[in-house]
């Protein structure tokens, strides 16, 4: 069946790129053979360019070969299960009609409008307008997710605050949770709301380093990782991970379970995410509102020093409150909910003056 032939599809490629590895250090052995013995023995050094010779072509042949192996099967099944994990009408849009002053909500990566719910009603009893669009790629559509651009994340809040305020002028406050902050801090540097809040705002961290080594590692990497491929669905701290954004995701189906370890993230998405942090890195001096970071002083997805990392490109005068929690801090229930919401709450009164 699909699944069988999904599994020997995997199991062909993961060998493939093995082989890759292997034959990258074989070339690197050959190369470090000319130019060490081969200096003074032409012996040695025409074994060196024998050795370059073969490896090069074991690596073309594997690295082609590894690439064409389809990986579209077990990809189907976990975009079914995910899809029908966010059919229910609380992962959609939604809007809560309230008083002149408007709010605009950015929900998370992988996330949706529901997981800023709590925070939306609370602005919407103290009597604002809150809007909370589902980006692109996001919630049902989730199956699209690889194909997606950052640019289509960031276009999409431009035109909720559009259809929020009716004029394209920022609203009065801008929300943006993790990857939502990354978009919120792109959008405010041209709308320029009347206040910003950023709730654990998340960019990659990525060293001087890095950019220049991926050039040469790149072409040998895999198009993409399992995250969950030795996930234990038993444990108790995964389960209330995985149900804090798919609350209706079935677990204890095998099923389910096996086609999640299939999940496979590709190397392409996670370059759409670390395009949005460093979009708002740049963006980042250019934002003239009311600014404030809330960050969990134990977030281990969006770390604090990434936060203050953020905080020395904003304006002086942005204000940074750490509170005792993790990543999802924004969801009522957390030990941290209490201080994020009248914080946030205490913040969008100093923004209107009222």
């Amino acid at each position: 069946d699909a699944r069988a032939v999904g599994r020997v599809a995997a199991n062909l490629r993961r060998l493939l790129w093995l082989n890759t590895g292997l034959d990258v250090l074989y070339v690197a052995g050959g190369v470090l053979l000319v130019y060490t013995l081969g200096r003074t023995d032409l012996f040695a050094e025409g074994n060196g360019w024998g050795v370059i010779l073969q490896g090069g072509f074991l690596l073309i042949f594997d690295l082609l070969h590894a690439l064409a192996v389809p990986d579209d099967a077990p990809e189907m099944t976990v975009h079914q299960a995910f899809g029908a994990a966010f059919a229910g009408p609380e992962h959609r849009s939604f809007r809560l009609a309230g008083g002149p002053q408007t709010a605009l909500l950015v929900h998370g990566f992988a996330g949706t409008p529901d997981e800023l719910r709590g925070l939306a009603e609370s602005l919407h009893r103290a009597g604002w307008t809150v809007s909370v669009p589902l980006l692109p790629g996001f919630g049902a559509d989730i199956a699209t997710l690889p194909d997606r651009r950052h640019d289509e994340w960031q276009a999409a809040v431009t035109g909720a605050v559009r259809e929020l305020t009716g004029n394209g002028r920022g609203p009065d406050l801008l929300v943006g949770y993790s990857l939502g902050a990354a978009l919120s801090v792109a959008a405010a540097s041209t709308l320029q709301p009347a206040g910003l809040v950023l709730l654990a705002p998340f960019h990659w961290p990525e060293p001087w380093w890095l950019r220049p080594a991926e050039f040469f590692v790149r072409p040998f990497l895999p198009p993409g990782f399992r995250p969950l491929r030795k996930a234990d669905f038993s444990d108790s701290r995964l389960r209330q991970g995985i149900r804090g954004f798919m609350p209706d995701v079935d677990l204890d189906d095998l099923q389910v379970q096996a086609a999640m370890r299939d999940f496979r993230v590709p190397l392409s998405l996670i370059d759409q995410v670390r395009a949005a942090g460093r979009r708002m890195l740049a963006a980042a001096p250019q934002v003239a509102p009311r600014t404030l970071i809330i960050q969990g002083s134990r977030d281990s997805v969006a770390r604090p020093a990434s936060a203050r990392k953020l905080l020395a490109r904003l304006p002086r005068g942005t204000r940074y409150v750490e509170v005792d929690g993790e990543h999802d801090l924004m969801r009522p229930g957390n030990p941290a909910w209490p201080d994020v919401e009248r914080t946030l709450l205490d913040f969008a009164a100093e923004v209107t003056g009222k």
